[in-house]
């Protein structure tokens, strides 16, 4: 049976790498501005916002200009990526969850960029791979190349990874891995079969009685929690007691 996992560890570049994620974190804020700004000029003029669709021909046009040529160096997965956020923002907000669509900003809004993979039929072929290279697991993603995890929660090779959320966080590099697994469906049901259900009932004279008959005893928190506090300011009345004084002080006597 397949089931759907998400899998968030940490990543460590190296400075290259680190200079190309930032530019792609860069190149998908960009894509979502320069489409929303378009969106909002195109509202004005003819009342009409711009779809999915347009967006992704404009995008792809852009590519061909001199000014923007920069943006064949970026995944394309991540530049079409910023039309469909901007598409669905633009229908949560016709639906009314969502505000209005505003521009990212690099400092107010978080600094991430998402990664999807091609060829997942094939596993030598899946452009977002686990790979053992020289005896280390190390992350493959799309044309950036290879980078090293963390190996104390990772998906175990094989495993079909949809797509990778690259996030900067507290000076860290997180990769959120949405993947697709296999699992047992035999073992699974049979651990279902082999649990045992108990039922509880809470009750007064006892805190619960279990269907077995074991039983909890009650304990009463708050006679507990006043016999403490009595200890308490009994301890700190005979620390402020002056003995010969025949009158105390005001702390004394507030006690």
């Amino acid at each position: 049976m397949l089931v759907n996992k998400t899998y968030t560890i940490e990543i460590f570049p190296d400075d290259e790498m680190t200079q190309l994620f930032q530019q792609h974190v860069g190149a998908a804020r960009f894509c979502y501005n320069y489409l929303l700004n378009l969106s909002q000029e195109s509202y004005k003029t003819t009342g009409k916002r711009l779809f999915k669709g347009e967006m992704l021909s404009i995008l792809a046009s852009l590519k061909r200009t001199d000014e923007f040529k920069w943006l064949k160096e970026i995944c394309s997965t991540t530049v079409q990526n910023a039309a469909k956020c901007l598409d669905d923002s633009y229908k949560k907000f016709f639906s009314g969850q969502n505000e209005l669509p505003r521009f990212k900003s690099r400092k107010r809004d978080r600094q991430s960029f998402l990664l999807v993979c091609n060829h997942r039929d094939e596993t030598s072929k899946q452009t977002i791979r686990v790979e053992s290279i020289d005896g280390k697991l190390k992350l493959r993603l799309n044309k950036l190349g290879y980078v090293d995890f963390t190996q104390h929660r990772k998906p175990p090779i094989g495993t079909i990874i949809n797509t990778a959320s690259i996030v900067f966080e507290s000076n860290r590099w997180f990769a959120k891995l949405s993947c697709t697994t296999e699992i047992n469906r035999n073992k699974a049901s049979k651990a279902t079969s082999d649990f045992k259900h108990t039922a509880i009932d809470p009750g007064v004279k006892t805190l619960m009685t279990f269907s077995d008959g074991q039983t909890i005893a009650k304990f009463d928190l708050l006679n507990t929690h006043e016999e403490r506090m009595l200890k308490i300011w009994l301890k700190r009345a005979s620390r402020r007691y002056k003995h010969g004084v025949k009158k105390q002080s005001n702390n004394y006597y507030k006690t």
